[in-house]
């Protein structure tokens, strides 16, 4: 990925989408232990699929970066979606440790 270069909008939507569906699909998924109801759980899935939708932007940046193909950058847009604050955590470790040498 070229410096400047021009991301397509209907990409973004994509992975977007797979964000949020990943995180919906998480949080649902968590919720069935915890059974929140109403308004906690309208909270909770709007708090998720915020975090979630940045951390697939940041999947999907990281992919084009390492030159992944399509599949492969929405499916990673997905993962990074459902783990939402962790894949976050993941990036923070990976940046720190590549430019701690």
């Amino acid at each position: 990925m070229k410096s400047g270069s021009n991301i397509p909008l209907a990409e973004i939507a994509i992975v977007l989408g797979f964000s949020f569906y990943g995180s919906l699909a998480h949080t649902l998924m968590m919720n069935m232990s915890a059974g929140k109801r109403g308004m906690a759980l309208f909270g909770l899935v709007i708090m998720n699929t915020t975090i979630a939708g940045f951390a697939g932007l940041m999947g999907y940046l990281i992919s084009k970066r390492f030159g992944l193909g399509v599949y492969e950058t929405y499916m990673m847009a997905g993962m990074a979606g459902f783990m939402g604050g962790k894949f976050l955590e993941l990036v923070e470790v990976y940046i720190s440790r590549r430019f701690k040498k």
